[in-house]
């Protein structure tokens, strides 16, 4: 993959874990760079290093969970920046409990942010990329899908 000055990168979960570390490293080859997390607590922060290092950046909060706001998100970026060149689905969330102790919405929210939400913007981003047969989906995941650690079975 070739990331080129001027391209549009869209990351999810820029806000914590690898997310800030890859929005920097990003951020150096002077791309427009769409940020997002929830709640998006340290964002703004990310964004001014970002632009410091080179990037066009801007926040978009959102709840990766409600399908109208994961929707609306792909209509900002292109809005606001055009075509997105890259998307980086790295925004995650876990629940370290006894499977028996998680709630069944703590279960549909681990699935809707680690699973549906990826598949769905990669689905909505793929036809434009197919079309000018150019585009890159990467999917970060965790240690644990490997691995399978205890209490982390969702």
């Amino acid at each position: 993959m070739r990331i080129q000055s001027g391209q549009t990168v869209l990351l999810t979960g820029a806000s914590g874990g690898l997310g800030a570390y890859m929005a920097r490293a990003l951020a150096k080859f002077e791309i427009n760079l769409a940020l997002t997390a929830y709640p998006g607590a340290i964002l703004e922060d990310v964004r001014a290093e970002c632009e410091k290092l080179g990037a066009r950046a801007k926040v978009f909060t959102l709840d990766l969970r409600d399908a109208a706001q994961r929707n609306q998100l792909i209509a900002d970026v292109r809005k606001e920046f055009g075509p997105i060149d890259v998307l980086v689905n790295n925004a995650g969330v876990e629940f370290t409990s006894a499977y028996h102790d998680l709630t069944e919405e703590n279960i549909h929210e681990i699935v809707a942010v680690n699973l549906e939400a990826p598949m769905v913007l990669s689905r909505l981003v793929l036809p434009e990329m197919l079309g000018r047969k150019h585009g890159h989906i990467v999917n970060i995941s965790s240690l644990a899908g490997k691995h399978g650690p205890a209490f982390q079975e969702p």
